[in-house]
C-alpha cells in the first residue's frame, strides 16, 4: 500500500474482523496488533466485551508533526514533503484519520 496505507491497513482488519467472526462469537475480544477498528466490530456484532493493548498506535501526533514540519520520512515521501498542496492534502487526510481512529 504506497498510497493511503492507515486506511487500507483498516479496512483490511475490518474484513479479517469480520472473516473471525464468521466463525465464532467470542465472550472477550483483546486486541494486541493494533487493529483498532475491529474493537467496535466485535462490540456490537459479537457483544464482546472488549479490551486492547496499544504499544504503537495507527497513527500518532509524531507522524502528523512530521508531515507538518514537511520532513521527508518513512510515512513522508520527499514528493510530499516538498510541495505545500501535497502536505495540505495529506495534513486533511491525516487529521481526519486521526479523529476517526480517536
Amino acid at each position: 500500500w504506497p498510497y493511503f496505507t492507515l486506511i487500507g491497513q483498516s479496512i483490511g482488519s475490518v474484513v479479517l474482523g469480520f472473516e473471525a467472526l464468521w466463525r465464532l462469537f467470542p465472550d472477550v475480544y483483546i486486541d494486541t496488533m493494533g487493529y483498532a477498528f475491529t474493537l467496535p466490530l466485535f462490540k456490537w456484532i459479537a457483544g464482546s466485551r472488549v479490551g486492547c493493548y496499544v504499544h504503537y498506535p495507527t497513527i500518532s501526533t509524531d507522524m502528523l508533526d512530521k508531515v507538518k514540519g514537511r520532513r521527508a520520512d518513512f510515512n513522508n515521501r520527499s514528493i510530499v514533503s516538498n510541495s505545500r498542496l501535497l502536505t495540505c492534502c495529506k495534513l486533511i487526510y491525516y487529521r481526519l484519520f486521526a479523529r476517526i481512529y480517536g
